[in-house]
């Protein structure tokens, strides 16, 4: 077997498509042996669920060059010579018999996006054109009908008679269509590959149209792969998570659903430790392994713990370019993020309890639940976490057939959740009138001043580390909203005094009691220490 960590290849994120990483001397983690189940007709669609930037287009790259037949022999030829000495090529002819044999219909739905559903429809029209585009060969053929090559050309074109733009009828049948002309051009049965399948329902559902658009992506999606058979070998669908599982996968013939999480086969996308302990060996840098493992692993897939592929292999990069560069947020760039702040925004005090519990390193335990849609994430935290788990932001520690145990799984993901959490909390100030608490306390209105707090720190508790710290932060924080003040402070008081020449000046001291008939007698030992010490 070729040795996939050749010393001459260097290791970079590279391209998203196969054989350009292999032509071009990129080191490839051998994944190939994931084909074997796919051919083997174990199940006829398998369901690829990881967070973004985990490899999944790869993997559907790497799958067409496998299994597609170019109708060029030359180069076919071409496509099989990437896989001499990978595991695949070990493991039996009854796999490598099936090399560049099959068409294959390839769709990405990764810029399937838009503000407006009228948007998000046209893309995806002229996405389903240009696959026909792709593949107008068909017309070639003595197969076609004059039915069958009257809808190829509307779809081809986008336009229906009477040059309007096709209709929801066209799309959702198009991609079935296609593989029954294929199917009836080559006698084979067809490979379906459908990458990001529900970045068109997270847009969408962020964008105020998500009913609207699950009546098209739901519908084609299902033609396919489910009243498909007689056409097809097998189909891949690459997603975040199953989030519409009642509507897209009942009654799909035994589907695989396989995610980072899975005890058997989370490993086929992302790096196991042996893996990157390789790729760091190979490039010299084996004593940042321990920094690896700390930011960039964590992930649980039954006994074997899954490191983040694209923060691993750019971490590496950094390293070869200099040997001081330290970790980064690699993943932090990728739109998924987002959810973080979705959860603040929604939290409720048992959503921010298991926050926090999370973010002090324990772990949290919640409903399992594989039915969630978008219209309801945020009904209740189970869903948050649910999503949250699929996504990447945790990882399961412990399943039941009802429940999970999950913690984060690394410090990268705490670090986002903690630039996430402070953006949230940045966001929930900038609307807060400083001006007017100010204006209470200059006047001595100290019931107002208590009223104003205490409308203010509700929003904000359980994301500290303590509650004195947290009350110490927000105060500080709503304190500088006014410029006419600079405030100051340590780890115990606060000092705000004014920017003029008469110079008014306040001391906040903080005090949390341990139970409610202690404030008032705490309220007159914070008075006191304030004299004693000489803060004013």
């Amino acid at each position: 077997m070729r040795d996939w960590f050749d010393e001459n290849k260097k290791t970079s994120t590279g391209s998203e498509d196969f054989k350009k990483n292999i032509m071009n001397g990129i080191r490839y983690v051998d994944k190939t042996s994931l084909l074997a189940p796919l051919l083997g007709g174990t199940h006829e669609t398998t369901f690829f669920l990881r967070p973004r930037r985990f490899g999944k287009t790869f993997t559907l790259s790497m799958i067409q060059y496998f299994v597609e037949d170019t109708r060029d022999p030359a180069l076919n030829q071409e496509n099989r010579s990437l896989f001499q000495g990978m595991r695949i090529m070990d493991m039996g002819e009854r796999y490598t018999d099936m090399m560049t044999s099959f068409p294959v219909i390839h769709l990405t739905l990764q810029t399937v996006k838009g503000l407006t559903y009228e948007t998000c429809y046209s893309t995806l029209v002229k996405l389903i054109g240009k696959l026909y585009s792709d593949n107008q060969w068909l017309l070639k053929s003595n197969t076609l009908d004059e039915l069958d090559r009257h809808h190829f050309n509307r779809i081809l074109y986008g336009k229906d008679e009477n040059g309007q733009q096709i209709g929801q009828v066209d799309v959702t049948s198009s991609l079935h269509k296609l593989s029954l002309y294929m199917r009836k051009a080559t006698g084979k049965e067809v490979v379906v590959l459908i990458d990001e399948y529900d970045v068109p329902l997270e847009n969408a559902y962020r964008n105020g149209y998500y009913r609207k658009i699950t009546e098209v992506i739901e519908p084609m999606l299902h033609n396919v792969l489910k009243a498909n058979s007689d056409n097809l070998k097998f189909a891949v669908v690459t997603g975040r998570f199953h989030i519409v599982k009642g509507r897209i996968s009942a009654g799909l013939n035994n589907p695989e659903i396989n995610t980072v999480n899975s005890t058997l086969g989370g490993d086929a996308i992302g790096f196991t430790e042996a893996e990157v302990k390789h790729l760091l060996a190979y490039s010299c840098l084996e004593d940042h392994f321990d920094e690896v493992k700390e930011w960039y692993g964590g992930y649980c897939s039954g006994e074997t713990v899954i490191y983040n592929p694209w923060s691993v292999i750019k971490f590496i990069e950094d390293l070869t370019a200099s040997s001081s560069a330290k970790p980064k947020l690699y993943w932090c760039g990728t739109s998924e993020n987002a959810i973080i702040l979705e959860l603040a925004k929604h939290a409720d005090g048992t959503t921010r309890e298991k926050t926090e519990t999370l973010m002090q390193g324990g772990e949290i335990t919640f409903a399992l639940r594989d039915d969630i849609v978008y219209d309801n994430l945020f009904e209740d935290h189970d869903n948050v976490f649910n999503v949250m788990l699929a996504t990447g932001y945790l990882t399961a520690t412990e399943t039941t057939s009802t429940t999970v145990k999950a913690r984060i799984p690394n410090k990268e993901v705490l670090e986002i959740y903690r630039q996430k959490l402070s953006q949230w909390f940045n966001e929930s100030l900038s609307s807060f009138n400083a001006q007017e608490l100010y204006a209470m306390m200059e006047s001595g209105n100290e019931e107002q001043v208590e009223q104003i707090l205490n409308n203010q720190f509700p929003s904000f508790i359980n994301y500290h580390d303590t509650i004195e710290i947290f009350y110490h932060e927000v105060t500080l924080a709503l304190m500088r909203l006014n410029p006419k003040y600079i405030c100051t402070s340590n780890r115990f008081d606060i000092q705000c005094k004014q920017r003029t020449r008469w110079k008014l000046a306040f001391v906040l001291k903080l005090k949390v009691s341990d139970q409610p008939q202690h404030m008032i007698e705490d309220a007159h030992k914070t008075i006191a220490e304030i004299q004693d010490k000489n803060y004013v």
